[in-house]
């Protein structure tokens, strides 16, 4: 009867493990080219709610070829999701249920297996080349915009980057960028006549892409 006993709590135990076990899963990767991001540590850390002793990582998982990842654990309770500085990469966010979410880390919630997305984009270098073709005068102007970026637009702050005057020729050396779609516009004044322009570049990870603005 002792034996049967012993059994029958050995199953109980090991049957409110299995049902208290929990998981968070997900992709990192690069939501422009839709390529996953290899090696990312993905850390599970336990919070203390302002007590001594601060965090501690109770989890984690590197995510493999195809940017996956799983960490399994007993509790979920004051969790955070964590992602380690990784490579030459700028980061976006967390992607969960259609939206973005910045920091370092995001919170995990009781639930049998939570899918949270990590996203980055590589970091390449962009060169400008601002050439007055057919100059008219000394008076020519061109006000050169930065617009934006599709996903990231670390670079250059949107707005006017500068004005330019005269018969100009002009190549700046290459600035690191996010690998994304940049979005330009520019101003153009000859003989008191103003005309706008607009084009949109795609930075490539490696290498130097070239702007050029020929006016």
């Amino acid at each position: 009867m002792k034996f049967f006993t012993i059994l029958f709590l050995a199953s109980v135990l090991f049957c409110c493990g299995k049902i208290n076990k929990r998981a968070v899963e997900g992709h990192v990767m690069n939501p422009i080219t839709g390529l996953p991001i290899e090696g990312v540590k993905m850390s599970l850390v336990k919070t203390t709610n302002g007590l001594p002793g601060g965090e501690k990582t109770i989890g984690s998982a590197v995510t493999d070829a195809n940017g996956y990842y799983k960490i399994e654990e007993k509790s979920m309770k004051a969790v955070y999701l964590q992602v380690n500085t990784f490579g030459n990469y700028h980061p976006i966010g967390w992607f969960k249920d259609g939206s973005y979410s910045g920091g370092n880390n995001f919170p995990i919630e009781k639930g049998d297996v939570q899918t949270v997305d990590f996203h980055a984009v590589p970091y390449g270098n962009l060169q400008r080349h601002v050439k007055n073709i057919s100059c008219f005068n000394t008076f020519d102007e061109i006000k050169l915009y930065y617009d934006g970026a599709s996903k990231a637009n670390y670079g250059y702050n949107i707005g006017m980057m500068t004005t330019l005057t005269g018969c100009i020729d002009i190549t700046t050396n290459p600035l690191k960028m996010t690998s994304d779609y940049h979005y330009f516009h520019w101003a153009v004044t000859k003989n008191g006549l103003t005309n706008t322009y607009y084009d949109t570049i795609f930075v490539n990870a490696s290498g130097v892409t070239n702007l050029d603005i020929f006016y």
